[in-house]
């Protein structure tokens, strides 16, 4: 016989019972009727009112489930979730959810997940019937993150779709996507364009660019994809590996392959130094930015200059201005203490390329230190080292370093703790004896020096490659250049940074020849030259640390 809670209770009801009537017999009768029938019948209410409880029987440690099986159970309607599922909420890829019924829609289209040679799961769309022109597919985006359990991607990250796609039996290269984005119950749009190859059999990877409007805190919501735009038969095919959102021009280029920021890495070990820094040294930018306003006064021969050397300084998809921001701020990115900024920042000083620099430098968390370059502040013809330049043309870079004393162009030092970085103007191939005077005056505080410039300091190491770039020795003092000036104190310079075994200069950093090399002075102190970053963005991070 199967025992139950429920069964047990009510003969443990009545036992009682009957115990209470028989200790009634045996008393003679003597309990009152009117107790005996109170306690029977709390007994009986107390086994009434329990709350019930899941029969069950009891075999050996296990418990078997006998809920009656008029108890309703609860359906829970799950989705089960692909291995390939989304991983990321700006990156789509396609998996066959057990719902994709709920996810697309469209006109003239057919749309499927299909397996590639290597199993990847592919978004397939073809056109299908006799109406197939304005054919799209749309998909739910916000359905679909939910279902790999991702939040949508906020609405200002889409300024750039990357779409990995190859096609088949396509007439036409035109490849539209809009943009379904959502905050509350407000929708808005945006759309871009591309094209793709029709005749390329393999993967191809596009890139569609989005005009976003500013919407605080809305989310991507729907794709409608015209993957054949003006389809002129059915079976035109497109397949889809992935759509990824960048919120950047940069962002858009690395996913493209293209380098934006390029760092190189750098330590600088100096004895007894007690904190750690980090420094980043931007170098030979070259940005040529100009607008028309900037040529109605300039004649003929120097808009051609500039406009040739714009051109000449673009690197990959990159003109050398829309690099700075990045460059510039892969300092804040990276928390640095310091961003040195050596020279050649600007290739001319046009209104508009000094402006983008100084916002560009005050839109920043990290301070700024700068050394002149030859080319910030005059143009590569006869205006070069110029008085006019001079007089004129380095006055409007004066406020752009942090360090002291403000404002001085030609001799400006941020100090630390346990440390000075200096920045020395050079860019005319000589060192004032004034500008000499303080810097030498720095010694009486008895820290290291970091000194940066522009046109490095002469060393035969770097005379060889000099010459097979250029055809001369760049390296300013010794042997090297040395411009002729009543106030030029170049080798009172060179003897106290080159020569001197006792300066208290650690490194020295530079630009100016366009390549990267390392070399070592007599005294020790050791040189570091860092390339042009126009190309491909490069630049150094240096790391300082105590030994």
């Amino acid at each position: 016989m199967r025992y139950t809670q429920r069964n047990i209770k009510w003969l443990a009801m009545v036992l009682a019972v009957c115990t209470l009537l028989s200790f009634c017999a045996c008393t003679g009768g003597g309990q009152p009727l009117e107790t005996l029938t109170e306690a029977i019948t709390e007994l009986i209410t107390d086994a009434l009112t329990s709350p019930a409880e899941t029969d069950a029987i009891t075999s050996g440690d296990q418990v078997t489930d006998t809920t009656p099986d008029t108890e309703a159970e609860t359906q829970v309607d799950t989705l089960v979730m692909p291995e390939d599922a989304p991983k990321q909420n700006n990156v789509v890829t396609f998996c066959d959810f057990e719902k994709m019924q709920d996810l697309f829609s469209g006109k003239a289209y057919t749309a499927s997940v299909v397996k590639d040679d290597d199993g990847t799961s592919l978004l397939k769309l073809a056109t299908e019937g006799d109406s197939v022109r304005g054919n799209y597919a749309r998909l739910d985006y916000a359905t679909y993150m939910s279902y790999a359990g991702l939040e949508p991607v906020a609405w200002e990250k889409c300024g750039y779709a990357i779409v990995t796609l190859k096609v088949e039996n396509v007439n036409k290269t035109a490849f539209e996507i809009i943009l379904k984005g959502q905050v509350g119950d407000d929708t808005f749009q945006a759309k871009g364009a591309s094209t793709y190859s029709k005749s390329k059999t393999g993967w191809q990877t596009i890139c569609v660019p989005f005009e976003l409007s500013q919407k605080e805190n809305a989310t991507l919501s729907e794709m409608r994809i015209f993957f054949a735009k003006d389809a002129t038969s059915a079976g035109e095919t497109v397949y889809i590996k992935s759509i990824t959102f960048a919120s950047d021009r940069a962002e858009m280029a690395e996913l493209m392959g293209e380098s934006v920021v390029n760092p190189m890495e750098t330590t600088i070990t100096i004895p007894g130094l007690k904190n750690n820094y980090t420094f980043l040294q931007v170098t030979d930018l070259h940005s040529s930015a100009f607008s028309a306003e900037d040529t109605k006064s300039m004649d003929a021969n120097r808009i051609n200059l500039i406009t040739g050397r714009r051109n000449a300084f673009k690197g990959g998809s990159f003109y050398a201005e829309e690099r700075m921001e990045f460059l510039f701020g892969y300092a804040d990115k990276i928390e640095a203490n310091l961003l040195m900024l050596s020279g050649d920042i600007l290739d001319f000083p046009s209104a508009t390329n000094v402006k983008l620099f100084k916002d560009t430098v005050a839109g920043l968390e990290t301070p700024v230190l700068y050394a002149l370059g030859n080319h910030d502040w005059c143009y590569g013809d006869s205006d070069y080292f110029s008085q006019n330049a001079i007089q004129n043309q380095i006055p409007l870079l004066k406020d752009i370093s942090a360090g002291e004393p403000k404002g001085d162009t030609s001799f400006n030092y941020i100090e630390y703790e346990d440390l000075i970085v200096v920045a020395i103007d050079n860019s005319q191939d000589m060192v004032v004896k004034s500008t000499v005077d303080k810097f030498l005056s720095l010694y009486e505080k008895n820290k290291p020096i970091i000194l940066m410039l522009h046109v490095p300091m002469h060393v035969d190491t770097l005379v060889a490659d000099s010459t097979k770039v250029w055809g001369k020795d760049l390296g300013m003092g010794g042997t090297g250049v040395s411009a002729w000036h009543p106030e030029n104190d170049v080798e009172r310079f060179y003897n106290a940074v080159c020569l001197d075994q006792n300066t208290p200069v650690v490194a020295v950093i530079a630009g100016h020849v366009h390549f990267n090399h390392e070399d070592v002075f007599p005294n020790g102190v050791t040189q570091y030259i860092t390339t042009e970053s126009y190309s491909d963005g490069d630049c150094r991070v240096l790391y300082v640390k105590g030994e």
